[in-house]
């Protein structure tokens, strides 16, 4: 599959079916992960693989609360690690260049899911601070999405997009 076929199959999928990842399978899609583009090569991010459906259900409704979530196979919570950029980029690196660090991981995992013919969802509204406890994190490691993975259940209707026209601006002119 080209990446154009790629990135039309994946899909943001709420619901799983009951079979469980492999080792390999997890150790696949964190390679992906950390393969992602990321600001200064600090790779400030840090990855918790939640595993078990006792686990993982511990997640609903404190943390978020759609049951559909206790449905993943897994669960990656996705951190950022910002000491190093905060400290050469200040608030801009703290702020900013660590959340699009994770972002491009996140982009990643589910491609490389969908590629595996696995479905995935990004998660950001949760409670950080339930999410945080839960996972005993530590307070230099920020909880920025949530990524449930697994087999989907069913399949996911692609939704429509805008156009570019609506969602793009070119300044300069064509040469």
């Amino acid at each position: 599959m080209n990446f154009h076929e790629l990135m039309n199959k994946r899909r943001s999928v709420r619901g799983f079916t009951e079979r469980r990842l492999t080792d390999d399978e997890i150790t696949k899609l964190l390679e992906a992960a950390t393969a992602a583009p990321n600001a200064c090569n600090y790779q400030s991010w840090h990855f918790y693989v939640v595993r078990g459906r006792e686990k993982i259900n511990g997640f609903v409704p404190k943390i978020y609360r759609g049951e559909w979530f206790r449905s993943a196979a897994v669960v990656f919570v996705v951190c950022t690690d910002a000491g190093q950029l905060e400290a050469r980029f200040g608030g801009r690196g703290a702020d900013l260049f660590a959340i699009q660090d994770t972002a491009c991981a996140i982009d990643h995992l589910m491609l490389m899911a969908a590629e595996m013919g696995l479905g995935s969802c990004f998660v950001g509204a949760f409670d950080e601070d339930e999410c945080r406890r839960y996972l005993n994190i530590p307070d230099s490691r920020r909880p920025v999405a949530l990524v449930p993975v697994g087999e989907p259940a069913a399949d996911t209707p692609k939704r429509p997009r805008k156009p570019i026209n609506e969602v793009v601006t070119f300044a300069g002119e064509e040469e």
